[in-house]
């Protein structure tokens, strides 16, 4: 006996709700446009004085951090009075430890969590815990602010180190550990000689 699913009609219908992903394609994240970006980290940033999980999304913007990086980040990983926040192995994907230099918008939200956090994580929950990623990803829009997905600001860094700012490529990889064993220290200086995001 066929079912409804091995059925023309059932494989119609559910290729057209369920459709599957050509090989080598990928789901891509809906990302700020590099014209609203400048905006919308000033509106995060306005909000994020009531909020640990809008400070871990300018956390998460200001050091180029992955968003479970930015989540999953802890005090004794913060050196404020060198700048420098060290990712363990186990939070990279290359398995490397990264150390990067955290910029004057960090360090105040760094200051901010010191004073509200509960527990060794930089931003906590209710209980002391990381907070989660769903109470993390949805803050923005619970907050009446379409900042759309947090791991494309990622990629709209690199474009903007790219088109906008002429940052060499290799440092921009480096930025976002991408750079096989590359620290991000050296940018320190180099961010250092920039404007901090506004």
């Amino acid at each position: 006996m066929v079912t409804f699913a091995q059925s023309p009609a059932g494989a119609k219908l559910i290729a057209y709700l369920h459709p599957s992903r050509r090989k080598g394609e990928r789901n891509h994240y809906r990302r700020c446009e590099l014209g609203d970006a400048p905006a919308t980290l000033r509106a995060l940033k306005g909000l994020a004085a009531d909020s640990a999980a809008l400070a871990a999304w300018v956390f998460m913007i200001a050091t180029a951090a992955r968003p479970s990086q930015a989540l999953k980040a802890r005090c004794n990983e913060i050196d404020l009075g060198k700048d420098l926040w060290t990712i363990p192995a186990e939070g990279m994907k290359t398995n490397r430890k990264q150390v990067a230099p955290l910029s004057s918008l960090a360090r105040a939200v760094l200051k901010r969590q010191a004073r509200v956090r509960m527990g060794d994580a930089v931003f906590s929950g209710p209980h002391g815990a990381p907070l989660s990623y769903n109470a993390f990803a949805s803050a923005p829009t619970n907050a009446g602010l379409d900042a759309e997905a947090p791991h494309s600001w990622r990629s709209g860094l690199r474009d903007a180190c790219g088109d906008r700012l002429r940052v060499d490529r290799d440092l921009a990889e480096a930025a976002r550990g991408h750079a096989p064993g590359a620290s991000r220290a050296p940018m320190a200086e180099k961010r250092r000689s920039r404007p901090d995001a506004q």
